[in-house]
């Protein structure tokens, strides 16, 4: 059965509107095993201590064997919600079968009265991960299958693919102050650190040569280590309702980050990211009823940098974009990155089981001498449907698995917040 039989199915088995109820009390999934056998009026307090929803990680593939651990979000109020929105933060851990460790946190802590801004993007990976090549269509000289990922890792190999293997430090955290109502500036420090980088599929013996070597080769990068730091300047507008969960608002993220061997960068570069979102309620009643877009670019537009710090696809700070992809799949200077996801309510009153409709599109570049492929030169898309669980109402906090479908791929996705 294809994709589009499973997204028609799912659409018929979930689209069934029931919003005219104007008795029904919204509940999670914690009402619905409560012992008192009723919900619980949802009340307006101040979570001073977070709302931790927690997911058991459990998975196998070919890179990583088997995969045990845990993710979790927490939610919570620095001051009282009438003038400050929810803060969020979010932690992953796991363990796999051959010895790697994968361990991430990643927040948007919002200051009393929204005054300040802090988001922050910490990993400590040893992993395991294939490239493609550069630009959109790559790879060029193999024919791929039809692939199959879970939350972004291959769960089993491909011919076209190039393994690697790789330690990964990133520390990523910016600070801003709001200078007009819902408008942020401030400045953010950068590192991301590669080691112990085995390529595979190298062989200098024989003269089989990565594209991740090569490229490395010729910019003057030692192919077995090399690293990104520096400062940047950002830009935000967020007139979100909610950082979890949106119902209504829009948000705006500029950033212009300046990597310098003076603070440790393996050579100097310059990369400029522009992110939009927007969401529009179709239903007053319902407000979770609604259409929700996404799009942003990634560009290096200075200097050099490594292989691996160049945009791809699904290394967006939350690990979401290009669902139906593999993280890594599409690499290149240039990435631009749009989505559109219809939600809705599925459960006729009390709003505990949601449905998604989503489809999305990628486009990279390669400058490669030779290759010279520009973004839209080669547009991959994808498409797919999600179920989402109410786990806690008052932060909004929905149980997401998604079920994406594109060109030679297929992925399935966990997560314990909405992808955007």
């Amino acid at each position: 059965m294809n994709g589009w039989r499973l997204l028609y199915i799912f659409t018929l088995a979930t689209c069934i509107p029931a919003y005219s109820q104007t008795d029904c009390v919204e509940q999670d999934i914690k009402d619905v095993f409560s012992k008192k056998g009723k919900p619980v009026e949802p009340k307006v307090v101040v979570i001073k201590k977070p709302s931790i929803i927690l997911i058991p990680v459990i998975a196998s593939s070919p890179a990583t064997g088997i995969q045990l651990g845990a993710a979790g979000q927490g939610a919570w109020y620095n001051d009282s919600p009438e003038n400050t929105r929810i803060s969020q933060a979010s932690a992953n851990v796991t363990v796999t079968g051959k010895g790697q460790v994968l361990i991430t946190m990643k927040s948007t802590i919002m200051g009393k009265q929204d005054k300040w801004i802090w988001m922050g993007d910490w990993r400590y990976y040893f992993y395991s991960q294939s490239t493609y090549g550069l630009g959109t269509n790559a790879p060029d000289s193999a024919s791929l299958d039809y692939g199959i990922n879970v939350g972004g890792v291959d769960a089993e190999s491909n011919p076209g693919e190039q393994p690697m293997d790789f330690r990964w430090l990133r520390l990523h955290e910016v600070g801003l102050r709001e200078v007009r109502k819902n408008l942020y500036v401030g400045f953010g420090y950068h590192l991301d650190l590669y080691q112990n980088i085995v390529d595979k599929n190298l062989d200098l013996a024989n003269n089989k040569l990565t594209d991740h070597y090569q490229y490395s080769v010729q910019r003057g990068f030692d192919p077995t280590k090399y690293s990104i730091s520096g400062i940047s300047v950002n830009v935000v507008y967020d007139s979100r309702d909610n950082q979890i969960n949106p119902y209504k608002g829009f948000y705006v993220n500029g950033q212009y980050k300046l990597n310098s061997s003076g603070f440790g960068s393996s050579r100097d570069s310059e990369f400029a990211w522009l992110e939009v979102r927007g969401y529009k309620s179709l239903s007053k009643e319902k407000p979770r009823h609604l259409i929700g877009v996404w799009a942003f670019a990634n560009a290096l537009v200075g200097g050099s940098a490594p292989y691996l710090t160049l945009p791809a696809a699904n290394y967006d700070t939350r690990n979401r974009s290009a669902r139906a992809y593999v993280q890594g799949r599409y690499r290149g200077e240039e990435l631009v990155y749009a989505e559109m996801e219809y939600r809705f309510p599925i459960s006729p009153c009390t709003g505990v089981l949601g449905g998604v409709l989503f489809v999305n599109g990628i486009t990279t570049s390669n400058r490669e001498p030779g290759a010279q492929t520009r973004v839209f030169d080669y547009v991959k898309a994808g498409y797919g449907f999600g179920l989402r669980i109410a786990a806690d109402k008052m932060s909004r906090t929905n149980i997401a698995i998604d079920v994406g479908f594109g060109e030679h791929s297929m992925g399935i996705y966990f997560g314990a917040a909405e992808v955007f």
